[in-house]
C-alpha cells in the first residue's frame, strides 16, 4: 500500500473537524518573469439540463491534456444531474502545461469563470527538479494558485479540489515518467496541499493516484486515460467534492463502488484489484 493509502479517511477527518487552524503559509512572491498567455476555454461549458432548477454551482476545471480532452467532466455532469445539483462546468486546460503555466493566467481565468468550486489538475507534466525562487516550481506554483483561488472573491471564497497525479501504465509508459516524475510530483503536491487543509479552503482532495495505471483505465500510449479512465476520474472528482459541497454521496444515488482503486508506483508492490 503506497504512502497515501489512508488519505481519504485522514482528509475527511481533517475537513469535518471544527476548530482546525489554517497553517501559516508563506506569502508567494510576485509572478516575476512569468508571462500571461491568451488562454481560452478548452471546450464549451456544460450546463445543467432544464429539468434541474435553481441557482447553478459554477465549477471551473483547470488542467492539462487529461482535462482538455473534456471527457471526465461529462461524468461529473452526469453525477451532478443525477444528484439534482444545478451546475455550470467551465474548462480551461492546455495539453502539456505545467502547474507554473497557470500562475500568470489564473487571475484572468477566475475573473472570467467566476467559480464557486475549482478543480485544479496540474503536475502531470511537471519536472520535479525545476526550481523557482529557490524551491521546486511545482511547490511554489501550487501555493500561488491555491491562494489566488481562495482570495479572488473575499466575500464568498471559492472552494478548491486539488488533485494528486494519476500514474501511467508502468508496462508501456516511459520509465522516467512513471518511476520518477509522477511519484516525486505527488510528494511535492501533497506537502503543499497539507498547508491549506481546512474546510474554508478545500471541498476535498481528488486522489487520482488510486486509479490503477493499467489497460482498464489507461489508453494505448500508457499515459492518457481511456474512456473508462475518464469516467473514473469524473467519479473521483465528484466523490472528492461531495462532502465539502453538501452533495449526496454517490452510493446514495445508486452508483456502484469504484473497482479496485489501488495505484502503483515504483518501490511499492502492485496490489491485487478487481477489473471493471
Amino acid at each position: 500500500m503506497h504512502k497515501y493509502g489512508a488519505l481519504r479517511g485522514l482528509l475527511t477527518a481533517a475537513l469535518v473537524a471544527s476548530g482546525i487552524a489554517v497553517a501559516t503559509v508563506p506569502a508567494c512572491r510576485a509572478i516575476g518573469n512569468q508571462a500571461a498567455t491568451n488562454v481560452s476555454p478548452a471546450c464549451p461549458d456544460i450546463s445543467t439540463s432544464a429539468a434541474v432548477s435553481g441557482a447553478p454551482v459554477r465549477i471551473l476545471a483547470i488542467g492539462d491534456s487529461i482535462t482538455s480532452a473534456c471527457q471526465w467532466q461529462a461524468e461529473l455532469d452526469r453525477l451532478l444531474t443525477k444528484a439534482r445539483v444545478p451546475h455550470v462546468i467551465t474548462t480551461y486546460a492546455v495539453g502539456g502545461s505545467r502547474c507554473k503555466y497557470w500562475v500568470p493566467n489564473i487571475g484572468n481565468v477566475l475573473a472570467t469563470a467566476q467559480p464557486d468550486l475549482v478543480y485544479l489538475y496540474c503536475g502531470t507534466n511537471d519536472d520535479p527538479n525545476e526550481k523557482m525562487y529557490g524551491e521546486t516550481a511545482t511547490a511554489w506554483s501550487f501555493r500561488y494558485l491555491a491562494e489566488s483561488i481562495h482570495t479572488y472573491r473575499p466575500a464568498k471564497p471559492a472552494l478548491l479540489v486539488p488533485t494528486l497525479v494519476g500514474y501511467s501504465d508502468a508496462a508501456i509508459a516511459p520509465d522516467w515518467l512513471w518511476a520518477n516524475t509522477e511519484p516525486k510530483t505527488n510528494d511535492i503536491l501533497w506537502s503543499q496541499m497539507t498547508r491549506y487543509m481546512h474546510p474554508s479552503w478545500y471541498a476535498g482532495i481528488a486522489n487520482i493516484q488510486v486509479m490503477p495505471g493499467t489497460a482498464e483505465y489507461i489508453g494505448g500510449d500508457g499515459i492518457h486515460p481511456n474512456a473508462g479512465g475518464h469516467r473514473t476520474i469524473g467519479r473521483l472528482m465528484y466523490d472528492a467534492a461531495a462532502g465539502g459541497m453538501g452533495w449526496p454521496a454517490a452510493a446514495s444515488l445508486g452508483e456502484p463502488p469504484l473497482c479496485g482503486m489501488s495505484g502503483h508506483r515504483k518501490g511499492y508492490p502492485r496490489p491485487a484489484y478487481t477489473p471493471c
